[in-house]
């Protein structure tokens, strides 16, 4: 049996994708600069070099007021008010944000292990290490790292400054960083993680899965990361 969309349908289905496709290159404009932060925004200018209408235009910069990215108040007009962070896939420090970065450790104990963290870490002890970091862009936390490994290694009480991943492994293990095996979801921000990323609870943030292997396939690292809504990733 067929399946078609009626005539209306079809035009809501075209405004949609021409909203989201309109929200992702003014995502990229604001974490490139060209769209400075504080800088007006004047949707004029914005249908001209998108190609796209006004109530397209202010239906994607009300989603980015929502996610907080910008500022839309009926007499200062539209302002960017925080710049997108870029993060490489695999990394845990902006690409080439210009924005001060800092790493803060939350968390770093012994705890139970689970049959999951010991096939991921392909060991059989029965207690790891746990370190918590929380990353933050000027002010604003960013997202959080939660590394499960084992726990004959101490992990650094704190770091001047936040250093790239094979900088923090090679510090930790005494060897070269090897492969990083990402899986990438969204999930909805339970109350710790909100409070943590000042986030309302049921926010969705990015949550990357990750083992981190040395440079002789050896695991090091079962990994949990949840990321607020203006971080992206390049991979």
């Amino acid at each position: 049996m067929s399946s078609y969309l009626s005539s209306d349908r079809v035009q809501e289905a075209a405004g949609q994708k021409s909203v989201r496709r309109t929200l992702d290159q003014l995502r990229s404009m604001i974490r490139t600069g060209d769209l400075p932060v504080q800088e007006k925004i004047i949707e004029d200018r914005l249908m001209t070099l998108l190609g796209v209408g006004r109530s397209t235009v202010r239906e994607a910069l009300n989603r980015l007021a929502e996610e907080g990215a910008i500022s839309r108040q009926r007499r200062e007009g539209t302002h960017v008010i925080r710049r997108l962070v870029p993060f490489t896939m695999g990394d845990i420090v902006p690409g080439n944000s210009t924005m001060p970065f800092a790493v803060t450790r939350t968390d770093c104990r012994r705890t139970r292990s689970t049959p999951l963290i010991r096939q991921k870490l392909r060991m059989d002890a029965e207690t790891v290490g746990v370190v918590e970091h929380c990353f933050y862009s000027g002010p604003t936390p960013v997202g959080i790292r939660t590394a499960y490994y084992d726990a004959e290694y101490e992990q650094p009480e704190g770091w001047q400054r936040c250093p790239t991943l094979a900088e923090a492994f090679q510090s930790v293990y005494g060897v070269r960083l090897g492969k990083v095996h990402t899986t990438v979801s969204v999930t909805a921000c339970i109350p710790t993680v909100a409070a943590m990323l000042e986030v309302r609870t049921g926010s969705p943030a990015l949550m990357l899965e990750q083992v981190i292997e040395d440079a002789e396939g050896n695991p090091r690292e079962f990994v949990y990361s949840h990321y607020r809504q203006g971080a992206t990733f390049e991979f």
